[in-house]
């Protein structure tokens, strides 16, 4: 058998594809341009360098055989996706316009998303921006939505994710707390402090702190439960007691010295930040994050690089032909990481996790 890739077998793989659709040379070549003969002689030579027979041909129809029942389930893939390629060439083009749906948790929307969404409007007028900030997980397919951006680990499901970075969290206090009650050590020191705790809406349970290399630890006592991410950085500043949080929610006032990291030698991840999008099996996504950079963003320590996506809208709805998120996710203290992530299922990032965290 010899090779099927060269340019000859591509023109024949076009023709018994569509005769195949259209059910008569006559009726493909009708649809090509050509004549029948034209089509049924490149069905013959792609027959002949394969050395099989995939058509079975009578006076009044053609007939597909095993072989080319097969060969036909692979070109009809290809071929739609060269022509979703080219319809996606001629979208990008466009001037970005429609609608885009977005997630994103409550406090990195308004710590990060919300001061940028300015420049965002200025830059691409035309696209109509719906965020929604919520830290209970909304339902992406019935939902509508786009993509959103989930924290700590993912529930097993059919989605499509990138993984953007580690969620990692800092302990810390203000000074004035430290300065009164002593700064902790070790992580056991913390059951002598008062330690203020964030409840998840999602299961009301109060959070579990993390550290490395405490696996040991007697879990801690909540002195304070909170159920609002900026009413426990409020707590700290306030000198309430210590509190652990996203890197995202803290960094600044560390830097402006209004709070103090404690314990730095035991700072762990808690799972990670990813970009979640529904993905249709039969057809292309509605959203398709498919070129993706990653420009200064994000805390480093936050995430490991911020996304410049190209949307691109099917059908009716709309093209967002190169949306640049670092337009939404730019903050002046954020550095980044240059590291290309991969798009994976929610299965294979699950299985990534446990086994970095077993190594």
């Amino acid at each position: 058998m010899s090779s099927i890739v060269s340019i000859e077998s591509l023109s024949g793989l076009v023709a018994f594809s569509v005769a195949v659709e259209t059910g008569s040379f006559a009726a493909a070549g009708r649809k090509l341009g050509l004549s029948a003969s034209a089509v049924g002689k490149a069905v013959e030579r792609l027959e002949a360098r394969l050395g099989l027979r995939l058509l079975n041909r009578t006076t009044r129809s053609l007939a597909v055989t095993g072989e080319g029942d097969i060969l036909y389930r692979y070109v009809a893939r290809i071929l739609k996706e060269l022509h979703d390629a080219e319809q996606e060439l001629h979208l990008v083009q466009k001037a970005p316009r429609g609608r885009i749906k977005v997630s994103v948790p409550t406090v990195l929307g308004r710590k990060i998303i919300m001061p940028a969404l300015l420049d965002f409007r200025i830059r691409f007028p035309d696209v109509t921006t719906e965020i929604s900030l919520d830290d209970v997980k909304v339902d992406i397919i019935n939902g509508g939505y786009d993509v959103v951006l989930r924290l700590g680990e993912l529930d097993d499901s059919t989605l499509r994710a990138r993984r953007i970075g580690p969620h990692t969290f800092i302990t810390c206090a203000s000074p004035e707390y430290l300065a009164h009650r002593g700064t902790p050590q070790t992580p056991s020191d913390l059951h002598n402090h008062c330690c203020v705790f964030y409840r998840f809406p999602t299961t009301g349970r109060p959070e579990v702190w993390a550290f490395k290399n405490s696996l040991q630890l007697t879990p801690i006592k909540p002195s304070v439960v909170l159920n609002d991410g900026e009413a426990l950085a409020s707590a700290a500043l306030g000198g309430l007691g210590i509190i652990q949080a996203p890197s995202y929610l803290v960094s600044e006032d560390i830097a402006a010295g209004r709070l103090q990291a404690v314990l730095a030698d035991y700072t762990d991840e808690r799972g990670s930040v990813s970009l979640v999008w529904p993905l249709c099996r039969h057809e292309r996504p509605k959203f398709a994050p498919s070129l993706i950079s990653w420009p200064s963003a994000f805390p480093k320590s936050f995430i490991e690089s911020a996304p410049k996506i190209s949307v691109h809208c099917y059908g009716t709805v709309c093209c967002l032909g190169s949306v640049s998120w670092e337009m939404l996710f730019n903050s002046s203290h954020l550095t980044a990481e240059a590291q290309e992530p991969k798009v994976v299922s929610v299965q294979d990032q699950r299985c990534a996790s446990r086994r970095q965290r077993a190594e």
